[in-house]
């Protein structure tokens, strides 16, 4: 996003080097625009539970809280009763309750790159209501933007000797808490039938990007109470992860095994615990009645995997956990849906909407991900997401790997270079391959969008959407020449289409007419060199890469090979198109003024 890393030493995956990358160098703008995803798992979504309140504050008398930081006003922390105070537009308006009263914000992003953050926020008195309560929650409101902050609520029963809670450390770089979410924090080890309670609010970060909290209580919880946290599907393949598929193709469809998150956050152990999955007239399952300890998580798998139906459309299975107990807050037992959209000829482990991106700041990479065939097949394009902060001018393409028994990846074959154009910029391209490429039932291949950062013209970013699995996206730094994994979806996709077009490739457009430019780059004059095969009239024009024509001449050209002179010394600096247009084709090629 914002820093530049000190990569992490490379983790064994087989025998092909491989290392984490939190999150690759972004390009500013794209952080500012993108959108943005929810945190994957776990999000602390508490929906009215019916607890006994032992405390309460909403921030709506500043005066009962002190920060830690005074090298300036709002330094770090402040109460504010700002609701556009986020950084980030999602969180525009606040969404707490009791926002107009005041909420505590602390924007390590609006700090920069200079600035970093060990901030407290610390609530001036002790609680005095948890002397006769033997089980304690603390829970709050928050909203938050992950990058590499740690935020984490502190609390003591001496106001010297600190425990400490931290929040949010499941959530993936790059992600977003929804607007606002709740959180549990179980303080019991603590706070538990002390006389007195002290808590705090702690953010380490550097250039990160922020979090907000409100509406914070203290409370005993209700003996039972479930909460569903998500869901954890996928078809484990030859690769051996669980691969979400959320556009499948007809031949590769395949039975996917499904889990249900679930948390207690009840006083009480129980016993039975149960996660039912159903699409309506086509599957029922369920997990195994199982243990499940106050305030634990786990995942509890179904015992039957689910096949979707083999007709075109989307599926949807939807979840919910039940337990003989009778639970205080039936609202919260319910997860998200899973949805598979079964296709014709596409290929998808991307979530499909798009949340943010990948690219290197300019440097050449390739980013992709990984696919189970479970049927032979043969691909003849891959799509990929161009983000629509990519810089117009650039140029990429797409290859295909094999990973082998070792696990290396194996290349396979690629496509001819294409160019980004305000027309492609923020959409999905089918990319042709040079030649289609036969796939073997039950293995596994890597595919990826690839950018040489050549011609100086910007940066290229792929799109990303959803959450993958360590180890099973990629991206390759080719300043270092090392393989990484990535935990944001990159969206490529397989395309077995055989009639897919996906346009001309850069090469294959400057073929019709042998069409080339000297010197490019150009200073004060490039010659355009083409041949007619037959006289005609041709259109040439220069077009910046807005689509503004900034040169045009149309003109009768003999059979044989011809040059037109064009004076670029009024052109600003800059990439351009060149076209040429005779009988009913065009060529393209791209030019550079210096």
């Amino acid at each position: 996003m914002k820093l530049l890393y000190t990569l992490s030493a490379a983790a064994l995956f087989c025998t092909t080097a491989m290392a984490q990358i939190p999150a690759n160098k972004y390009s500013p703008a794209m952080n500012r625009n993108a959108g943005f995803e929810e945190a994957p798992l776990k999000p602390h979504h508490v929906v009215n539970e019916k607890v006994n309140v032992l405390w309460t504050n909403d921030f709506s008398n500043p005066a009962d809280w002190t920060f830690s930081n005074t090298s300036q006003p709002n330094a770090d922390w402040f109460i504010t009763t700002n609701l556009n105070s986020a950084p980030v537009a999602a969180f525009r308006p606040a969404g707490f309750a009791t926002a107009a009263n005041g909420y505590a914000i602390i924007d390590s992003d609006a700090l920069g790159g200079a600035a970093t953050q060990d901030a407290y926020l610390i609530y001036n008195a002790p609680i005095t209501a948890c002397s006769a309560s033997a089980v304690v929650n603390l829970r709050f409101s928050q909203m938050h933007r992950r990058y590499l902050e740690t935020t984490s609520v502190e609390v003591s029963n001496d106001g010297t000797n600190w425990t400490t809670f931290e929040v949010n450390a499941n959530m993936a770089t790059n992600t977003n808490t929804s607007n606002p979410a709740s959180v549990i924090v179980n303080i019991t080890s603590v706070a538990a039938n002390q006389a007195n309670v002290y808590i705090r609010f702690h953010y380490v970060g550097a250039w990160d990007w922020f979090w907000a909290i409100d509406d914070i209580q203290i409370v005993e919880p209700d003996n039972y109470d479930l909460a569903g946290r998500g869901i954890y599907a996928g078809v484990e393949g030859n690769f051996g992860a669980r691969l979400p598929y959320f556009m499948t193709p007809l031949a590769q469809i395949a039975p996917i095994k499904v889990a249900g998150i679930v948390e207690n956050i009840g006083a009480m152990n129980q016993s039975d615990v149960v996660v039912n999955g159903v699409v309506p007239s086509s599957f029922a399952g369920s997990s195994a009645p199982s243990a499940l300890a106050s305030f634990g998580l786990d995942t509890f798998d179904l015992t039957t995997d689910w096949t979707p139906t083999a007709s075109l459309g989307i599926k949807t299975m939807s979840f919910a956990v039940t337990s003989s107990n009778p639970d205080a807050s039936p609202a919260d037992n319910t997860m998200a849906d899973l949805s598979v959209e079964i296709t014709d000829h596409v290929y998808a482990r991307d979530t499909k909407v798009r949340v943010s991106g990948y690219s290197d700041q300019g440097d050449a990479y390739e980013l992709g991900t990984v696919f189970d065939m479970t049927t032979a097949d043969t691909v003849y394009a891959l799509d990929i997401d161009i983000h629509p902060n990519t810089d117009a001018g650039t140029e990429f393409y797409a290859k295909v790997y094999h990973i082998d028994a070792a696990g290396d990846f194996i290349y396979m074959g690629e496509s001819d270079l294409v160019l980004t154009t305000s027309g492609n910029i923020g959409t999905v391209v089918s990319v042709s391959l040079q030649n289609p490429i036969p796939l073997t039932a039950g293995q596994s291949y890597l595919i990826v969008a690839a950018f040489d950062g050549a011609g100086g013209a910007g940066d290229f970013i792929v799109g990303t959407a959803g959450v993958s699995e360590a180890q099973t996206s990629f991206f390759y730094r080719a300043s270092n020449t090392t393989w990484y994994y990535v935990t944001a979806t990159p969206m490529v996709r397989f395309n077995f289409n055989p009639d897919v077009n996906s346009g001309a490739g850069l090469e294959e457009a400057t073929l019709a007419f042998g069409l080339n430019l000297s010197p490019n780059p150009a200073n004060e004059q490039v010659n355009i060199n083409f041949n007619m095969p037959a006289s005609a009239q041709a259109d040439v024009k220069i077009l910046d890469l807005a689509g503004k024509v900034v040169f045009a001449k149309l003109q009768s050209f003999n059979a044989g090979q011809q040059t037109l002179q064009v004076n670029t010394t009024d052109f600003q600096a800059g990439v351009y198109m060149v076209s040429l247009s005779a009988n009913g084709t065009t060529s393209l090629c791209k030019l550079v003024v210096r």
